[in-house]
C-alpha cells in the first residue's frame, strides 16, 4: 500500500510542479529576449538616418571606426 501512495505523491507534485516550471521558463525566456533587445542593428539607408558616430552600411548603422 505504501508504494500506491509514493506514486501517487509523485504523479500529483509533477502535475503541480510541470505548470510552474514552465511559467519560469517563459519568465526566463522573456528576460532573455529583452537582454538581447539591445543589440539590435539600426537599419537605415543613409547615413543621415543613423546617430552621430555611424554610418550606414549594407543597410544597417554601423560605427565610423
Amino acid at each position: 500500500m505504501s508504494s500506491v501512495v509514493v506514486f501517487a505523491a509523485v504523479l500529483v507534485s509533477l502535475v503541480i510542479l510541470l505548470p510552474v516550471v514552465y511559467a519560469w521558463y517563459l519568465n526566463i525566456g522573456g528576460i532573455y529576449y529583452l537582454g538581447r533587445g539591445r543589440e539590435r542593428k539600426l537599419v537605415c539607408s543613409t547615413d543621415t538616418e543613423c546617430p552621430s558616430g555611424y554610418i550606414c552600411r549594407d543597410g544597417f548603422c554601423v560605427p565610423l571606426t
